[in-house]
């Protein structure tokens, strides 16, 4: 991310459904480029852990984090504005 640079993070309603996409949350640039924001390949690997996305906030140093619903809890990570990977996952809350 450059300083400065304009982002808009969208993040729409969960669908706890089985089978139902993960991937609800896009940022959109200035530019008019966008990114999916994903977890690790790794945790796709059943997709029925993944629920998608429910919140996100900047962290300390003005970074954006996502929080991610999974099937054995929430997890937080740090989002990678260049590959759209969400990284550092942790336990959130």
């Amino acid at each position: 991310m450059q300083d400065g640079e304009e982002l808009r993070l969208v993040i729409e309603e969960l669908d706890h459904r089985p089978f139902t996409r993960w991937d609800n949350a896009v940022v959109h640039r200035a530019d008019g480029t966008e990114l999916r924001p994903h977890p690790p390949w790794e945790l796709l690997s059943e997709p029925s852990r993944v629920a998608g996305f429910h919140t996100a906030y900047l962290d300390g140093e003005g970074l954006p984090m996502l929080v991610l619903a999974t099937s054995s809890g929430d997890l937080q990570g740090r989002l990678d504005l260049e590959s759209g990977e969400v990284t550092d996952l942790r336990p959130w809350r």
